[in-house]
């Protein structure tokens, strides 16, 4: 399941600094966004069982060195707004059972969280004395 963010960048990354309060206005401001672009998706396959893979993927224009893992903060809230809308029922590790994050080259800029199915661990079956 791909779904699509409404920014070319991820608008809160972990190098930003920003005061308390203006953060607090992007989170929400992602949430908000990340629910109104997951209703829909709900509305036509319904809420995505877990556990699953979440992985964002933010594509760029230029080859710019930029931190992968930047766009956590993005993500997080990205995520409450999909559990808000219920695209997900929560979005604890039992739901998203694994976090990746992604930088593509392309010519528009954008980006997306891609929820896949993930597959459980293999079960250790040796035995320990």
């Amino acid at each position: 399941m791909i779904v699509p963010m409404p920014w070319p960048a991820p608008p809160l990354r972990s190098n930003h600094r920003l005061g308390t309060h203006a953060k607090a206005r992007v989170t929400r401001d992602i949430r908000h966004a990340a629910k109104l672009t997951a209703r829909p998706i709900v509305a036509s396959v319904g809420p995505l069982p877990g556990p699953l893979h979440a992985r964002f993927v933010w594509v760029v224009t230029n080859r710019i060195q930029r931190d992968v893992g930047a766009s956590t903060p993005t993500m997080k809230a990205a995520l409450d707004g999909m559990r808000d809308a219920g695209l997900i029922p929560e979005d604890h590790w039992g739901v998203i059972a694994e976090e990746s994050y992604r930088i593509e080259l392309a010519d528009t800029p954008s980006c997306r969280i891609e929820l896949t199915p993930d597959k459980p661990a293999p079960m250790d079956w040796s035995v320990t004395e």
